[in-house]
């Protein structure tokens, strides 16, 4: 069973209108996870509510957001959680440094609101979820998908 077909069955909410959706219905219908453009659909899926709308309104993604209320996503993908001692000592990684003076550097903000214990990954479906093209799982607080590597499973970029 892939990372699809794993959480397919998940709800998820929408901070803009409440409405709880089935996770496959958001790969159902066009590959998933970014460049809308080119026939690619960008969600993201996060842990919380809080501070949902203060995302959209800094217009910091261009994709739909959802909400996972119950964290099953996560949990089912058993993407990393960490502890408060973990958390602490992530924090002072070079790459956590790194990322907090990059954030600095473009003038984003920040807060210690929510749950940030919750590291997450990158999914990027196929039409119809039976192939999972590229499963990214973060295992530190500033680790990301490399983008050519997403653009590359996609076909978009060799």
């Amino acid at each position: 069973m892939n990372e699809a077909q794993l959480i397919a069955e998940n709800q998820v909410k929408s901070p803009i209108n409440g409405e709880m959706v089935q996770m496959k219905s958001l790969w159902e219908n066009q590959d998933c996870v970014m460049l809308d453009e080119k026939g690619v659909r960008l969600v993201g899926i996060g842990v919380e509510e809080l501070g949902a709308q203060e995302f959209i309104d800094g217009k910091f993604f261009k994709g739909d957001l959802y909400v996972d209320v119950e964290k099953k996503c996560y949990q089912d993908l058993q993407y990393k959680r960490f502890g408060i001692l973990n958390l602490i000592v992530a924090l002072f990684s070079k790459s956590s440094r790194d990322a907090l003076s990059a954030s600095r550097a473009a003038n984003v903000g920040g807060d210690l609101k929510g749950d940030y214990y919750q590291v997450g990954g990158t999914l990027v479906i196929k039409k119809g979820g039976e192939e999972v093209l590229l499963s990214h799982k973060q295992h530190e607080l500033a680790d990301h998908v490399d983008v050519k590597e997403v653009l590359k499973c996609l076909g978009i970029q060799s």
